[in-house]
Formats: structure tokens, sequence, C-alpha cells
């Protein structure tokens, strides 16, 4: 019941309102735009803690960041002057070089030199050599052969000159060599044989050589083909009217390709020798060469596999073919190095080369091309406590139409030479020992044992079965320079031949050449860096021991003189 009462009373209070605003005159009308918005307003107080608020202030907006575990660092170092070498400076070079001495048997030598300075772009030198000995007749005492003229006169002269491009090197050379001799291997005392003059028994070799190369300035760069190439050619004619022409070309290649290197040679001689006038012999000939091979190599190992091929004209045209393999291992830090070489190749016995080797020749000696299938050669080298280092091995070579010297059984006197062939198989062991302290000391010595095998001759002639060197230098504080060379040659057989009157035959000999000791010594004062003095004495041992069958050395010879830089 009260709720009833409720509710009728709130409708009759809302009738009540409706009928009294719809009875109000218009001008007290009011209009409603909107609902009702109920706002309390703030309430301005007293400050506890009174304080002046500034209209512009600018409030902060703090950031952050995590910083990185690693501070940024940064210095920069003072700058260093260059390095400079104190303790090994470039030495000064000199433009000029003069050595003038004298000795006995009438023995004047003589030097000049003439070479460029330090330069980026080219070099040269020039130079001339001369040295003679005009010491009379060898004498060997009573009831013993008196020789004829033995004197010597050495003298030539040459050029080289380099020019180098930005990538390859230009070289030029040419050179002139006079070799003058005598036949004075006869008895001069005999009768009869003591009016020879010694212009009848002179010989004088004069040759004119030139050479041009063009190369790449660094040979192993692995980047770009690399090559050697170069053309020589040399003129030699004698005092009998024997000439030769020698004609060298060229040209080496190689290219790193795969890890390998990759390259061979061509190559092309020509010789044209012509004999005296009285015999009027000539011979033409020579080889071609191709040469190809591949090499490869680490830190402590490289092996190199090619071949040697020729093909030979002269008055027939012969094929060779030899192997070309070499192989290194450093077997432990360079103090146990193992090698082998198995080699071979043909080559030319020219009249150039065979004088070389002996200058008492006649001048019509037969020339031939050499062919050597094999040539092996092994061992072990290598350094031991800093400054020792060895080196043994042995190998066997062998070598078909070998030149030989005998004598020329159709002169009378026996004291010209002439050339025959032979083949010839050599097994041979050295061993070589030294030690090296810089430019103080130098000590080297080697031992060769050669074991001979000649093909149809009765020995390998004048071809000993031992010979040893003993080398020493010593510097003391760049003032005294002193030098030592001991050098010994073993038993060498010689051919002779005596005519039998009866059958009138001649019979061969074989002559032993007793063994020899070769000692020298030289000592150099060095008075400034202008000025020094040298003196040099040769054979002091006095062994006047036979090279060829009856030419004798000469005894004991000392030489001296001044030497200028400047």
């Amino acid at each position: 019941m009260k709720m009833s009462a409720r509710i009728y009373t709130a409708a009759f209070t809302l009738l009540f309102l409706a009928a009294n605003a719809f009875s109000q005159t218009p001008s007290d009308s009011v209009t409603i735009t909107g609902g009702y918005v109920p706002e309390l307003r703030a309430v301005e107080k007293i400050a506890t803690r009174p304080e002046v608020v500034d209209t512009f202030s600018k409030k902060l907006k703090p950031t952050y960041d995590i910083r990185p575990r690693i501070v940024d660092f940064y210095y920069i170092p003072d700058t260093l002057s260059a390095a400079r070498m104190k303790t090994e400076p470039l030495k000064k070079l000199r433009r000029f070089y003069v050595k003038l001495g004298f000795g006995n048997y009438l023995s004047p030598l003589a030097e000049v030199r003439m070479n460029s300075l330090r330069s980026k772009q080219f070099q040269y030198d020039v130079y001339y050599k001369y040295f003679a000995s005009y010491g009379k007749k060898l004498f060997f005492g009573k009831n013993k052969p008196q020789y004829g003229y033995p004197g010597i006169q050495d003298h030539g002269g040459g050029a080289n000159f380099s020019y180098m491009l930005k990538t390859h090197t230009l070289g030029v050379h040419a050179g002139y060599q006079s070799n003058q001799t005598h036949f004075y291997g006869y008895d001069a005392s005999q009768p009869g044989l003591d009016t020879i003059d010694k212009k009848d028994i002179r010989q004088n070799y004069q040759k004119i050589d030139i050479a041009l190369s063009f190369k790449n300035n660094r040979l192993w760069d692995s980047t770009r083909l690399i090559t050697e190439n170069y053309i020589r050619y040399y003129y030699l004619f004698d005092r009998y009217k024997a000439s030769e022409h020698g004609l060298d070309i060229r040209s080496d290649w190689r290219k790193m390709v795969a890890g390998f290197f990759v390259g061979g040679a061509l190559g092309v001689e020509y010789y044209s020798y012509r004999a005296d006038t009285a015999t009027g012999r000539s011979f033409r000939g020579g080889l071609v060469h191709i040469d190809p091979y591949i090499r490869a190599g680490k830190r402590i190992w490289d092996v190199q596999a090619g071949l040697n091929i020729a093909f030979g004209y002269d008055t027939l045209t012969k094929f060779y073919i030899a192997p070309n393999i070499r192989a290194r291992v450093n077997a432990w830090k360079e103090h146990v190095v193992v090698y082998a070489d198995l080699t071979g190749g043909a080559y030319r016995n020219t009249f150039d080369a065979l004088r070389r080797g002996n200058p008492f020749i006649v001048s019509h000696v037969p020339v031939r091309n050499a062919y050597k299938p094999i040539d092996l050669l092994a061992g072990i080298r290598g350094k031991f406590a800093k400054n020792f280092y060895y080196n043994l091995g042995g190998g066997y070579e062998k070598v078909f139409n070998k030149a030989f010297y005998m004598t020329d059984t159709t002169r009378a006197l026996g004291n010209y030479f002439t050339v025959a062939y032979d083949d010839l198989g050599t097994g041979k062991l050295f061993a070589e020992l030294g030690y090296e302290r810089g430019e103080v000391l130098r000590v080297g010595m080697r031992v060769n044992a050669y074991f001979l095998d000649p093909g149809n001759f009765a020995k390998a002639w004048y071809m000993p079965q031992y010979d040893a060197t003993l080398s020493a230098m010593y510097n003391l504080r760049d003032k005294f320079i002193f030098k030592v060379d001991l050098f010994y040659l073993g038993d060498q057989f010689a051919p002779k031949y005596t005519l039998d009157p009866n059958t009138m035959v001649r019979n061969l000999e074989v002559v032993r050449l007793r063994n020899a000791i070769d000692l020298n010594i030289g000592a150099e004062y060095r008075y400034n860096k202008l000025l020094s003095f040298f003196i040099q004495g040769n054979n002091l041992a006095g062994f006047r021991y036979n090279r060829w069958l009856q030419y004798p050395t000469q005894g004991v010879s000392v030489q001296g003189g001044i030497t200028l830089s400047f």
C-alpha cells in the first residue's frame, strides 16, 4: 500500500509541473537547448608554501639510453721519422778504377775500368785488361831440356750497357780479345833447333763478340708471361788464317698456369769454321734446341720436369733427346737440403772452345757435335753452426764425341796438338766444406774424384783422377786483405808416339804426368779509400809440372803494384 501511495504522489507532481509550465506567459518562457551537465569548479586555496609560477616556463623532457659496454677510445700516435740504415750504409761508388803492376819473368799488368754510378734506369761499364810475360827460355839446369820462348800476351776490352724500361731490360755487350802464345814445347838446345826464332812459333787468337738481350725485370712474376731473349755473334781468327763465325739465338719463356710454371726454350746455333789455307778444310753446322718443361714447388720442395731436344746438322742431320729433371727438398730448415738433377743435351765442339781448352792446337782441327744423353748429379747440402756450409754428392755422365787432345804426329818437334774424339763415361764423387763470416773471413775446400772409362782410347788423355782446391780470404778491418789458394792436380796420362826406325811405324807410349801442387798467396794494403797496394805470388810451391806434354809451367812468380779508385 505504501508503495502505491508513492507512485501516485510522483505522478501527480509531474502533472502539476507540466500544467504550470504551459500556463505561463510568453515573456517568461525558457528555451532548453541541451541537457544539463553538472560541473564542479576547482576551489582556489592559499598554498601552504606559496611560490611564483612563471607562465613562460618550459618543461624539460629527459631522455634515457643504455650506454654500451665498450667505451669509444681514440688515439692518434705521433708521426715517426723515416728509418735510416746506420750500421750498413750504402757504400760510395767510384766511377774509375785503375790497377797497375809488374813482376818477374818481365810480367806487366794493367787494368782500367769506368762504370756508371747508381741509377734507376741505366748502367754501363767500359774496361780494358792487359797481361804479358816476356820471360826468356825456360832452362832446367845441366843436361835438361831448354825449351823455346814461352812468352804470352793477353789483352782486350769491352763495354756493357743496360737500360731498364717499365717492364723489361735491354742489354748490349761488345768486346774484343787478343791471346798471343808460343809453341815452346821442344828442346831448343838441340842442334838445328837453337836457331828457331820466336816469330816462327807464335800463335795469336783474336776474337770479336757482340750480344743483345731483352728480358723481363721480374723474372719470377707469376702474373705475366716471362721471357728472356738474346742473340750473340762472334768472329774468331788466328795467325794462320783459320777463322770461325758463331751465331746463337735463344728465347726462354715461362708462365704460371693453374699453380705450375709452364715454360720452355727455343734456340738456334750456327757455326762456320774454315781451317788454314794450307788444308782448306771447312766445317759448317749447328743445333736447333727445343726444351719444354713444367715446374712446381712449395716452401720446402721444388721440382722441374722436362726434355732437352735438339736437331744437329753438319755432314748429317741427327736427333738428340735427353731428360731435364731437377728436384730440391728442404728436409730440415736449410740445414739439410737433398737435391738431384738428371739432365743432358747436345753441344758443339767449336774451334773457339777447343783453343780455349788447349791453346797449342793446330789450326785445322776437326769439329763435331757432342751428345750427352745422361748427366746425373745428386747429393745433400746445407748449413750448420750458423756460418758453416757443406755439400756432399756424386753422379755419372756419359758423353759421345768427347774431344781429347793428342800430340800431332805430323809435326816432327811434337809441340803441336790436334783433336780426336771418343766416348767417355765418368763417375764422380765430391765433398765440399766451408766457413763464411760476412766479408771478414771465408774458407772453402773441395775435393773431387773421377772414375774415367773411355770407349777406345787406352786412357782419358789429360784428365786427372783427383783434384782439390783450398781457398781462404781474411779481411782485417778493411785495411789488410789476405788471400790463399792451394790447388792439387792428380796424375794425368798423355799419349806419346815414337817412330820405329826399322818399321817406320809410330808406336803409342802412355806417359804419366806426375801430380802437382800449386800455391798462390796474395796480400793487399788499403792506404785509404782511393789508394791501395798489392802483392801476388803464384806457384810458390815451386812445382814445374806439365799440364800438357812437353809444356812445363813457369816456376815461382811474384807481382806487385797499386790500385786507384776515384
